[in-house]
């Protein structure tokens, strides 16, 4: 993913405080237990921008700034590509721009062992020379962290009140299955709808759009529910589908239809949290 799609919304009010290495006084790790959204990250790179008064476009950055702004920038690359960083209990798994694997913490980052005047070592080597206090593997970690803090509070699936009108779970790699051959077929000039519907079932999924239909077998929580979801919002649910779809173990969809059939799908499970607004029917 670009950086330069990350959208900037305005940068929250936040202390700054004398320690490089919490830039926002706190000194800990992102939660492993939390998802990180892609808004949240940018609510984060904003506030990083911010703080170290760095221009988020890199031909606006003051000549003092850009080293810092450099650094930003390969953080948030390196938070943008979610195969490359894994979240635990007591550090952050990085993979670097050449594969090299680091174990950072806000307080050290131990990266492959060199040699310096006969010595081994494990430090980091972007910890000798970065202008923040922090290397860029420390500012990804802060940004990770910094993301899970600035995020809205997630609704949950399976909220109880009100209760999902229908809602289903399934494998990751199922629901890639479900969108993308619609997805495909109407890029290659297949009669495009204004809306794509879904009909979910006791034992089924369906959907059908542009003349083209995909099924997928599961077992529904609540009531047999017809969807009409708007051709911009399955749109949408692709482009986030796509990336990360087939290695998320399970991903809920779940509907919520009021009385006028007005109502909204959620995508949610592991790096997903995603709602489109939908027009549906009750069977």
């Amino acid at each position: 993913m670009s950086t330069a799609a990350v959208a900037l919304p305005a940068a929250p009010p936040l202390a700054i405080p004398e320690d490089p290495q919490a830039p926002f006084g706190v000194i800990a790790l992102p939660d492993p237990t939390l998802l990180v959204t892609d808004a949240g990250i940018a609510r984060a790179y904003a506030a990083l921008c911010a703080h170290y008064h760095v221009a988020a476009a890199p031909e606006e950055r003051e000549k003092a700034v850009r080293p810092i702004g450099a650094q930003l920038d390969k953080a948030l690359a390196l938070v943008l590509d979610r195969e490359r960083w894994t979240l635990h209990d007591d550090h952050v798994a990085l993979l670097g721009s050449e594969g090299d694997r680091y174990r950072t913490t806000p307080a050290f980052c131990e990266g492959p062992a060199w040699v310096s005047r006969g010595r081994k070592m494990t430090v980091c080597k972007g910890s000798l020379n970065a202008r923040v206090g922090m290397c860029n593997h420390q500012l990804a970690v802060e940004l990770l962290r910094l993301a899970q803090q600035l995020d809205h509070p997630l609704t949950p699936v399976f909220a109880t009140d009100p209760a999902p009108t229908a809602l289903v779970a399934l494998p990751g790699w199922a629901i890639f299955a479900l969108w993308g051959p619609i997805t495909i077929a109407q890029r290659k000039g297949a009669d495009a709808p204004e809306s794509v519907e879904l009909l979910m079932e006791e034992s089924y999924l369906s959907l059908t759009g542009g003349g083209f239909a995909t099924t997928t077998t599961c077992e529904l929580s609540g009531a047999h529910t017809l969807i009409a979801i708007p051709v911009e919002g399955f749109q949408k649910l692709w482009e986030a589908i796509r990336p990360h779809a087939m290695e998320t173990p399970t991903l809920t969809l779940a509907v919520e239809i009021s009385d006028d059939t007005t109502g909204i799908l959620k995508l949610q499970g592991g790096p997903f949290d995603h709602v489109v607004s939908v027009t549906g029917v009750v069977l």
